[in-house]
């Protein structure tokens, strides 16, 4: 895929951020047009190894979501190309997997009763999200998953292709570039590990997530958070355990693209 190494490189942050100990790992959604490469970027950047249960699903039920995680004693990040497949289906099934998935990326599942059969026991199992839609889609959508909070359980990554860009692309359809796979990558650390954040970085992540929660049309509290994850995650990618400016540095660029409403061009 052309030009697309800094949402590449965020898709691996998210993927190394499950081995954060003791915070909740980053889930992301994806937002652009259709045309726009949203479900290729997911499923080609996909880590080749390590201790990490990726399910990909083209669609999903409450049920099938819980059974996914279920049996899992390793981390679980489920990957879901084209979200409009689950908001496709009548809204009581699609009421379902919502209230699922704000359970799995948050506090955890414990035991739930889905259908005929026993409850099952999860005993807090949680996952991370990767999926995407268009901006079409979640403005239809918005204002109840905001009411809901599930859209805060996700950082939107906001992008669109600019005229040299999209130049680019045509070329590599042209030329047959476009069928070259895209690079494989393996997570350098594959166990829990506590990355330490100095008071100067801590202040400086809280800031950068004050000023992005206005395009977030909230207080910011969750995207603190999860910045406050991103900038562990970064350091653990480059095998450290400590936060530093080349992690701030890396949470400021991926900053750019979380807006809800405003693409930022690649």
């Amino acid at each position: 895929m052309i030009l697309v190494n800094r949402l590449s490189s965020a898709l691996q942050v998210c993927y190394q951020s499950v081995y954060v100990k003791g915070e909740t790992p980053l889930s992301l959604l994806l937002i652009a047009e259709t045309d726009h490469g949203k479900s290729n970027l997911i499923l080609n950047y996909i880590p080749t190894a390590g201790r990490l249960n990726v399910e990909k699903l083209s669609d999903a039920s409450a049920l099938g979501l819980y059974k996914a995680v279920k049996d899992k004693t390793d981390p679980v990040t489920l990957v879901i190309p084209d979200f409009h497949k689950i908001i496709s289906h009548k809204a009581s099934v699609t009421e379902g997997t919502i209230n699922a998935l704000m359970m799995l990326l948050q506090d955890g599942v414990m035991k739930v009763s889905v259908g005929p059969g026993e409850p099952l026991e999860l005993h807090g199992k949680r996952a991370n999200l990767l999926t995407a839609m268009t901006p079409g889609m979640l403005a239809g959508r918005a204002g109840r998953w905001r009411r809901l909070g599930f859209l805060r359980r996700m950082l939107p990554v906001n992008y669109t292709y600019s005229d040299v860009t999209a130049k680019k692309i045509h070329e590599s359809i042209r030329t047959g570039e476009y069928h070259s796979k895209a690079p494989t990558f393996s997570l350098p650390v594959t166990d829990p590990q506590i990355v330490t954040i100095s008071r100067e970085w801590s202040q400086r992540i809280e800031d950068l997530a004050i000023f992005v929660s206005s395009r977030l049309e909230n207080r910011g509290f969750t995207a603190h958070k999860f910045f406050r994850v991103f900038c562990q995650a970064h350091s653990l990618m480059n095998k450290r355990n400590a936060v530093n400016e080349q992690d701030y540095k890396a949470l400021e660029d991926f900053s750019a693209f979380c807006n809800l409403d405003t693409p930022v061009q690649i």
